[in-house]
């Protein structure tokens, strides 16, 4: 079951994050493309493990968890991003000076759900 709920995770990562990234061009508030499809990942493999039923003949009840939990991160990453327009070189001086701080709060905020889906994926194969 490990390999398929990878494999599961996977499929709704790249699936989600190719449909987000392309309509609609929020990554986050990261520059890299993939910090937006890992953290889909993981929400979706630690969500999908939880909530997926132990015992199922259909495939449709095994997955649906993995895309659900999968499409509420995304979307709530996706919606969550911060839209900037510019008016001003004052307005972009400011945004420059204030970018390095939200980005390291949210870089230390990554880190710690990274973290917790981490032991979340962990404990549901464990226990």
């Amino acid at each position: 079951m490990f390999f398929i709920d990878v494999g599961l995770a996977i499929v709704v990562a790249i699936a989600l994050s190719g449909v987000l990234l392309k309509f609609s061009n929020q990554q986050g508030p990261w520059q890299r493309r993939w910090a937006f499809g890992s953290l889909i990942f993981l929400c979706a493999w630690a969500g999908g493990a939880w909530l997926a039923p132990i015992h199922t003949d259909s495939w449709v009840t095994y997955w649906l968890p993995f895309a659900a939990v999968g499409t509420i991160a995304a979307l709530l990453v996706a919606v969550a991003s911060p839209t900037h327009e510019l008016a001003t070189d004052e307005d972009r001086a400011e945004f420059e000076r204030e970018q390095t701080a939200v980005l390291m709060s949210v870089t230390i905020s990554l880190y710690t759900l990274v973290g917790g889906l981490l032991v979340l994926v962990l404990a549901a194969y464990v226990i």
